[in-house]
């Protein structure tokens, strides 16, 4: 729930959500858009948005809520002439933050994969940047909190994307912060050591 506390859609707005299932996160940013706007969910995963996404939606809202669900297989099939205001990506990633859930991720040798990640996710960066409408926000979500993963792609995307910057004054409680989170230069990162639930990093970005 901090993800759609920190991208903040107010009523009215235009979000996407470009990595959507299962779609709680979506409900969530339903709920603080108060239903007005127009809110777009995207899942390239056939079988997870006609399945969990679609199921927990209309489960939500009903079978005919207003939120969107384009059936498309790829990323370059979104109409590249469509800009939001606020855009949350949630992004795949190694899943290291899940690690109290999924202790084999220790042994499953993962972590070889970072390089493949990291491309595969500036790719998704790059979709997703392309539909930020002038000064909307585009929010990165991962639940593997690592530098790698995080801090290496935003900071590399970054000096290749002048016109965007990181936001560092995000709307979190402070006593949440106090008890949940780090935060640094813009980096939050949820601590499981601290409060019972999994490792997350965001980041906000601004188009400037």
């Amino acid at each position: 729930m901090l993800a759609g506390i920190i991208l903040d859609p107010q009523p009215g707005d235009s979000v996407l959500d470009l990595c959507a299932a299962p779609g709680g996160k979506t409900g969530h940013l339903w709920e603080r858009m108060q239903g007005k706007g127009d809110l777009v969910a995207v899942e390239v995963n056939a079988g997870r948005r006609d399945g969990a996404l679609k199921e927990n939606l209309g489960r939500l809202y009903g079978e005919g809520h207003p939120i969107r669900m384009p059936a498309i297989d790829s990323l370059d099939q979104l109409d590249p002439g469509m800009a939001f205001d606020r855009v949350l990506i949630d992004s795949p990633c190694l899943g290291l933050g899940l690690i109290s859930r999924h202790p084999e991720s220790r042994w499953d040798n993962r972590v070889r994969k970072m390089d493949m990640m990291r491309q595969r996710q500036t790719r998704i960066l790059d979709h997703g940047s392309r539909h930020v409408g002038e000064s909307g926000r585009l929010l990165w979500v991962t639940c593997s909190p690592t530098l790698e993963e995080n801090e290496g792609v935003i900071v590399t995307w970054l000096d290749r994307n002048p016109g965007f910057r990181i936001v560092k004054n995000i709307l979190v409680e402070e006593e949440l912060m106090r008890s949940a989170c780090d935060l640094d230069d813009g980096f939050l990162r949820t601590r499981p050591d601290r409060f019972p639930g999994d490792g997350f990093c965001m980041v906000l970005l601004e188009r400037s």
